[in-house]
């Protein structure tokens, strides 16, 4: 699998790095000593592109202050593949253990996914 990672040094505060299959390719080879050949259509072949709507019983949990998000499934795509999106959430934050200091999102989010969960069994 491959997952880009570049940097343009102006809109973010990393030095510029653009993205180089090339390069990523020689790394790792260099990295694992095999003749290892990344392949960036991998995960769309391997799982059947894009359109997952032929699946069901995963929903998908996104916080808005998680910067992982933009990657995620944003919306519900069908009542089986439900997106719940938690505005003042941090990377699995929905995941971690009560605190009373949680957000009211935070709450109501972990409520919508037990439900689903409670429907799956």
């Amino acid at each position: 699998m491959v997952m880009p990672q570049c940097s343009t040094g102006i809109d973010d505060m990393y030095p510029r790095q653009p993205w180089d299959i090339h390069e990523y390719t020689q790394f790792c080879k260099k990295l694992t000593g095999m003749s290892v050949n990344p392949d960036p259509n991998w995960l769309i072949t391997q799982f059947g592109g894009k359109d997952i709507t032929s699946y069901s019983n995963i929903l998908f949990s996104n916080g808005e202050l998680d910067p992982w998000s933009g990657g995620g499934v944003l919306r519900t795509l069908t009542s089986g593949l439900p997106a719940v999106i938690i505005p003042n959430g941090a990377h699995h934050l929905d995941m971690r253990a009560h605190n009373p200091d949680d957000p009211e999102d935070v709450q109501q989010a972990r409520m919508k996914e037990r439900d689903f969960i409670k429907s799956l069994i």
